[in-house]
């Protein structure tokens, strides 16, 4: 049987409440040929400390402490420290069951770069394929997923540290500039994500227009550097014009003459558009349909509120 040993790197930021539990459920594997390594990344509660006695319980378990860098330079520090052949990126506040790593390893083979589970289906993806996958804003996370380490570079685990909303999305982008095997995705739920930390990314960040306007470019950036681009320009022009869309449900005041804006008009004209986009392109010149946007997205936050309150 294949054991190629696992690094499970975990970014740990004023994670007392968490952290523990989280190593634990990884220690707890079946599958052993594991090393995990957690980076503390400049807490000013009791993480260090936790993680300490962590490291000193099990050999398994290296603990790093450093400057605050931000998830994405706490993960690189983890990438850069760790020895597996594959890595695993489980959040500080999270867990994941027993079986997991075992039934990842299972998956793998000489033509594989990256399994996947927290999937919608089960499936074998070329590179192209999954980057329209992301383009279709699914599987945006880079936890739950088993990556070959070689892989992850400096340039992959380099991400603005300023992209905390997105920054894993950006992360696979980057990293599918590496990838050239096989991607494999199951419909297999292995990792508990923690959706009551007051404390979490989503919740205490709030993107803004300029945001979004640097993360629309920071995408394209990302995708400039692929070989394949070509093959993928259709499912980036109607990622941009759904975020566009997004951003005339949000009523940001959007200026017609802004460069990105004036670039998305003349691809418009280069693809086929769908109702919604033909009227979004047209509210530049226009701007009494915005409303139309603006309308939906306060019909889907109600929607959200009625389901959030009845899912109890």
């Amino acid at each position: 049987m294949n054991t190629p040993l696992v690094s499970i790197v975990i970014p740990a930021y004023n994670a007392e409440r968490y952290v523990k539990g989280c190593v634990e459920s990884i220690l707890h594997q079946t599958y052993e040929n594991i090393e995990v390594v957690i980076v503390n990344d400049g807490s000013h509660d009791n993480t260090s400390e936790i993680c300490r006695q962590l490291a000193q319980k099990d050999k398994r378990v290296k603990h790093i402490d450093q400057e605050n860098r931000g998830e994405m330079g706490a993960r690189l520090t983890g990438v850069q420290n760790a020895s597996g052949d594959w890595l695993y990126f489980v959040d500080s506040d999270d867990s994941i069951l027993p079986d997991t790593i075992a039934l990842l390893v299972e998956k793998i083979d000489k033509n594989v770069d990256m399994v996947v589970f927290e999937f919608a289906l089960d499936g074998v993806f070329s590179n192209v394929e999954y980057a329209k996958i992301l383009f279709g804003f699914s599987s945006w996370w880079v936890c739950g997923k088993l990556i070959r380490s070689s892989l992850f570079d400096d340039y992959v685990g380099s991400v603005p540290r300023s992209f905390k909303v997105g920054g894993d999305f950006l992360t696979q982008l980057r990293l599918l500039k590496n990838i050239r095997g096989k991607i494999v995705a199951y419909n297999i739920k292995k990792y508990n994500y923690n959706t009551n930390n007051p404390n979490s990314v989503q919740i205490v960040n709030r993107p803004d227009y300029e945001y979004e306007k640097r993360m629309l470019a920071e995408v394209e950036n990302a995708v400039s550097k692929w070989d394949f681009k070509d093959s993928i320009s259709d499912a980036l022009f109607h990622f941009k014009m759904v975020y566009f869309q997004g951003f005339l449900g949000l009523g940001y005041d959007i200026d017609s003459q802004e460069e990105y804006i004036i670039h998305l008009e003349e691809e418009s004209k280069q693809f086929k558009l769908s109702f919604k986009e033909k009227i979004a392109i047209k509210s530049l010149r226009n701007p009494s349909l915005r409303s139309m946007f603006r309308g939906e997205k306060k019909m889907k936050r109600f929607v959200r509120t009625i389901m959030s309150t009845l899912k109890p």
